[in-house]
């Protein structure tokens, strides 16, 4: 379990190895913090989440293994709605006509990385902005220099891989404001009137309507982008007998048997 994608890779090459594949209840998006200038601007952030090009990334990250994100939330969770107000395509000259619009001009940010698989897809981003004439420079840090500058709110884009809860409410209390759960420092008046109604809410069709007005506002000031939901690699010697790998990881052991 937990196998990387060049290790997979490897492995289904080799005659007397199984490798599998499985959704994994995870994605992993680009959080801005909100906090400080240049990305409390929302204008940016709306130009930014044009501007970047989820599907060459996901290629660079997994070998087209993960899947473009088509919503913040996992597939089969409550309150997923597939490709939803709340997701950008990828649109340059979207984003240069916003950016245009609202006079941002020789815009420089940074992007924070402590992983090098991560370093790879901020280059993709570098080379995204730099097309809408955004200037983003990388910078590799360790992981408590990344957890410094992430909790002391002195970056501006970085990087989140959040576990799936299985709740509409629970995947957005993050966003809500002043949440100590927060790592993008977001405040916006309608999502928390939005979040506070579906939690008081128990009608699923009268939920599904507050949510889509949520995702609206999520969309019409993004405090994050979403990327891709990842993939579980499992490999395992042939001859074994295994029931699949589940999207929430759950292996029985009890049940492997040899042939």
């Amino acid at each position: 379990m937990n196998l990387d994608v060049n290790s997979c890779l490897t492995l289904e090459s080799a005659n007397n190895i199984v490798v599998e594949t499985a959704p994994k209840a995870s994605l992993t998006y680009v959080m801005f913090n909100c906090s400080i200038e240049p990305t409390s601007n929302k204008a940016l952030r709306q130009a930014i989440s044009y501007a970047i090009d989820k599907e060459a990334i996901t290629m660079i990250v997994s070998d087209g293994y993960n899947r473009v994100a088509d919503e913040f939330r996992y597939p089969g969770t409550i309150g997923y709605e597939p490709k939803s107000v709340s997701c950008y395509e990828y649109n340059p000259e979207k984003a240069r006509e916003i950016l245009a619009e609202a006079g941002l001009e020789n815009v420089e940010i940074s992007f924070i990385s402590d992983r090098d698989y991560v370093a790879k897809f901020a280059e993709v981003i570098q080379s995204n902005l730099r097309d809408v004439g955004i200037t983003l420079s990388i910078e590799q840090l360790d992981a408590s220099g990344y957890d410094e500058k992430v909790y002391g709110k002195t970056y501006h884009i970085g990087y989140w891989t959040m576990g799936s809860r299985g709740g509409d409410i629970e995947e957005m209390a993050a966003f809500v404001t002043d949440s100590p759960q927060t790592i993008t420092y977001y405040s916006n008046p309608f999502v928390d009137k939005y979040i506070e109604e579906q939690g008081k809410e128990l009608d699923p069709e009268k939920r599904k309507e507050i949510n889509t007005k949520m995702l609206e506002a999520f969309k019409e000031d993004p405090p994050m982008i979403p990327l891709y939901f990842n993939t579980e690699f499992a490999a395992y010697k042939k001859g074994l007998n295994t029931p699949r790998i589940s999207t929430f990881l759950f292996v029985r052991f009890w049940e492997f048997s040899w042939e």
